[in-house]
């Protein structure tokens, strides 16, 4: 409605068998309605911001934290560290998968301690076997001694029996 030349906006209610009615200006009426629209858009955007900074503190704490976490033991146990347990129970999944660590580094612990036995006992066959060539040498060695006197003795009575043979026929 034009009121006095000015377009203007109005309002009636009835209260207590009354009618009540207000006049604004257009102008003024949507000075007011865009106020409002900025002040609820920049509350709305503040709003959104904290919850935006809220959302990301709560990863940085849930995700982020527990995959430093889990890469850190990770690091540790590159460096030789086998005697570790990485706990990570943030969430679900990094349960599993520290778990699922804890487990294969458990396994790479006990293979290394495995082979360390089994390292020990092939050094023991070891050994037991360079004392057993050692003997088989000695041994060799006597046989070869014995085998030299043996000969030399059997030269020795063959030569006697030549001589005694020549003795023999000499007397004879």
């Amino acid at each position: 409605a034009i009121v006095d030349g000015t377009e203007v906006c109005f309002y009636v209610d009835s209260y207590d068998d009354m009618i009540i009615g207000t006049v604004m200006p257009v102008s003024e009426y949507f000075e007011q309605r865009y106020t409002q629209t900025i002040s609820v858009s920049i509350s709305i955007f503040i709003i959104f911001l904290l919850l935006l900074i809220f959302i990301g503190m709560l990863i940085n704490r849930k995700i982020v934290k527990g995959i430093h976490n889990i890469v850190a033991g990770l690091q540790r146990v590159e460096k030789g560290n086998f005697n570790l347990k990485i706990e990570e129970f943030g969430n679900k999944e990094f349960k599993i998968l520290s778990t699922g660590i804890n487990s294969m580094v458990d396994g790479i612990s006990k293979n290394i301690k495995d082979n360390e036995k089994l390292m020990r006992q092939q050094k023991n066959i070891f050994d037991k076997n360079l004392q057993l060539i050692e003997n088989i040498k000695n041994v060799s060695l006597e046989i070869n001694t014995a085998s030299k006197k043996t000969v030399d003795m059997a030269n020795s009575i063959y030569s006697g029996s030549t001589n005694q043979e020549d003795s023999l026929a000499a007397l004879n």
